[in-house]
């Protein structure tokens, strides 16, 4: 669990390929409230229960503009499986590293 402005959100803990320590993974954090047509973005007002960040909420249709290579792993990486999309969706993935366990 990670501790927020917006509130508290719960993840899980994964592993991403090539990458030898657990990586803590919190999908679909609200930063903005669903945008209005020609409006800056409003801030998201906070919850009091835990936020469930454990799988992938709507997300902007996906374009990804590099070589195969690239695509292809930034896919296998962030958008595997790929969210379903819709227009009206401001949130974020966060990936960060695990804190090394003592022994």
């Amino acid at each position: 669990m990670a501790t927020i402005c917006s509130g508290t959100v719960a993840g899980t803990a994964t592993s991403l390929p090539s990458y030898t320590r657990p990586v803590n993974k919190f999908l679909g954090i609200p930063f903005a409230e669903p945008p209005i047509r020609f409006k800056g973005p409003e801030p998201v007002a906070p919850w009091h229960r835990v936020y469930d960040a454990f799988k992938h909420k709507p997300s902007f249709i996906q374009q990804f503009n590099y070589s195969e290579e690239q695509r292809n792993q930034s896919i296998e990486w962030y958008n595997t499986p790929p969210p379903p999309e819709r227009g009206n969706c401001l949130n974020l993935n966060v990936f960060a590293a695990a804190p090394i366990s003592k022994l």
